[in-house]
């Protein structure tokens, strides 16, 4: 088969999305099949074409572009240029984000060109962002669907927190029926899938499948010229992403471990700046420690050194980050910070063997000395990796791949009768 996956993000980043992406797609190129990626185009200096581990990439740019006007006057393709700027005045007068066409026009244009040339078999939307269908559903409407198309939710759509408060729910539940209707299959995690239920949405059932994050594998440690070093004389925590002010707040976690200061416990933080954060630290602050961006060799070699590696739970509960099965693939002990009751982590760690869950709104007196005694305890602590690849077994990338895979031929089977 000849898959192709359109995502907001990919190499050189290394967001969630693109992690999953890269896991999946070793295991069916080691299958013999053929990988493209469509994301957008993160840096002007990053090429539109590339091939990077067997994986063939076409990066498309999601602004408006001078330079391609200009091309498009220079070849005379003047229909090409009335088109881009229709759909750029459009846009003006759209009042649903979501529904804006100038995301879809450059992917739309590249999409038809890959589909064109390479004969794509299948299709797979990995949504964040949901809007990443547009293209998609455009090309259908103008040629017809001559693909499978299968739609990767990692993300909510019609309750994430993003658009809750700026559309009304219907109308955001319409326009992801419209999509699940025209696609063949609908992969979704637990989380997302017990919400769908609750909405009932007008979809065949065995249009979705339940599949966790391919996120379990063996770690390796690699050379990487950005490593972070790690006094040994210190318990070293260890948190790798992003945060969020509404989704992810520091701000308690930050609290948490200036109260540790004394006690060689030092929190460091992969990928964020300290300038970013820095109103909720204290000018006395010691122990906390940014390290801004690093490549994602770095990263993996700062959880497999650390001697706690840290997570917070999202508000919604719907979205699990990713990050924490990753974490648990290392064996390493995780402090698990999480924010409301029905938090989709606790599904995963209660069954960790060496996890201190707090809530935040549980924090007291005591909270602190029991987190001391964790990062004391539990120090030296690394669990083997045949012992969490059994116990995690469905989140492991070789399950969950080739269950991906089986439904890409079920679905072959089921479109081609």
């Amino acid at each position: 088969m000849r898959l192709l996956f359109i995502t907001y993000d990919f190499y050189p980043s290394f967001g969630a999305n693109s992690y999953i992406i890269y896991n999946l797609s070793q295991f069916f190129i080691e299958m013999g099949h053929e990988v493209h990626v469509l994301p957008l185009k993160s840096a002007p200096d990053l090429r539109a074409e590339e091939i990077w581990n067997d994986i063939k990439i076409h990066r498309i740019t999601n602004s408006y572009d001078k330079q391609q006007v200009k091309e498009y006057l220079h070849q005379r393709k003047l229909l090409s240029v009335f088109n881009l700027v229709a759909s750029l005045l459009a846009d003006l007068y759209t009042k649903e984000e979501y529904k804006k066409s100038q995301w879809s026009y450059y992917s739309l244009s590249l999409f038809d060109r890959i589909m064109n040339q390479l004969h794509i078999d299948t299709v797979i939307n990995v949504c964040y962002p949901f809007e990443s269908c547009l293209p998609i559903m455009k090309y259908i409407k103008q040629k017809g669907k001559n693909f499978n198309w299968v739609i990767y939710m990692q993300d909510p759509f019609a309750s994430n927190y993003y658009y809750a408060d700026k559309y009304p729910k219907e109308d955001l539940l319409e326009f992801q029926t419209e999509v699940f209707q025209s696609a063949d299959r609908i992969v979704v995690t637990p989380a997302i899938m017990k919400e769908i239920t609750e909405n009932r949405p007008p979809i065949p059932p065995q249009k979705f499948k339940v599949l966790n994050f391919p996120m379990i594998k063996k770690p390796y440690r690699t050379q990487a010229r950005d490593d972070v070093r790690f006094n040994r004389h210190y318990i070293n925590c260890v948190y790798v992403g992003k945060f969020n002010r509404e989704t992810r707040n520091p701000n308690l976690l930050f609290k948490l471990f200036e109260q540790l200061q004394e006690d060689y416990i030092r929190l460091h933080i992969i990928g964020e700046d300290a300038e970013t954060w820095k109103e909720y630290l204290s000018k006395e602050n010691t122990n906390i420690f940014f390290h801004g961006m690093r490549s994602k060799g770095a990263a993996i070699n700062a959880e497999l050194n650390a001697n706690i590696l840290v997570n917070i739970g999202n508000s919604m509960n719907n979205q699990l980050p990713s990050k924490l099965l990753e974490y648990i693939s290392m064996g390493k002990p995780i402090f698990n910070l999480y924010k409301i009751e029905d938090c989709p982590t606790l599904d995963y760690t209660w069954k960790y063997p060496y996890c201190y869950e707090l809530q935040e709104n549980r924090i007291d007196a005591k909270t602190y000395r029991r987190l001391r005694r964790f990062c004391i305890e539990c120090r030296n602590i690394n669990l083997k990796y045949d012992y969490i690849s059994r116990k995690y077994y469905e989140c492991t990338v070789d399950y969950v791949s080739y269950e991906f895979l089986k439904l890409l031929y079920d679905t072959c089977k089921t479109i081609n009768k």
